[in-house]
């Protein structure tokens, strides 16, 4: 598996208010992106906040870590956030999310993950937790709303993580938001 993450803040801020953490362990590799509502320092507080208590708690099942997290976050302003844990000896994809952090996924089988309305932090109604196999070749792009949606995923199949990561940032990534995407190339 390669793997790539870029973030930036909104023009004319200094924080960044996403936050994106990329664990491996014993076979696994969990990601998160999580995307602080409004962008700046609080924005900032409450994506570090969020990825801290995923750090610490990264064991748990991914609903649990997102229910969790909701209750310990909640002196926040809340995130936007999506998980995915990866299975290497399986080739399972685990997905949980909620809010607007999307991912979008060039795979030879059907990956189409959906994500629950709500805020993480605030209220959220039940977080599902989907899997997906995975195949050598499969690309999967995680990304705040601070990168526009409408760029191709299928222009990038034959793409490097890195470049695939800091092209979104600098052709799709919008001046008033903060961005972060997270590229993972299955091999």
């Amino acid at each position: 598996m390669k793997i790539a993450a870029q973030s930036r803040p909104k023009i004319g801020e200094s924080e960044c208010g996403d936050g994106h953490l990329i664990l491996e362990f014993q076979g696994e590799t969990l990601v998160a992106v999580a995307d602080g509502l409004g962008h700046g320092h609080k924005a900032s507080e409450a994506s570090k906040a969020a990825c801290a208590f995923i750090k610490e708690n990264s064991a748990l099942k991914l609903t649990n870590i997102i229910e969790r997290c909701s209750k310990a976050i909640s002196h926040t302003r809340g995130v936007a956030l999506t998980l995915l844990r990866i299975n290497h000896e399986n080739r399972q994809l685990e997905y949980s999310a909620v809010g607007n952090v999307e991912t979008r996924a060039v795979s030879k089988s059907p990956l189409h993950p959906v994500n629950a309305p709500g805020i993480v932090g605030s209220r959220i109604r039940t977080v599902q937790e989907m899997m997906f196999p995975l195949f050598s070749g499969d690309l999967i792009v995680v990304f705040s709303d601070g990168i526009s949606s409408r760029f191709h995923i299928e222009d990038y199949r034959d793409k490097d993580p890195d470049y695939i990561a800091r092209d979104l940032l600098a052709n799709h990534g919008k001046d008033h938001d903060d961005a972060t995407c997270v590229v993972i190339k299955y091999v």
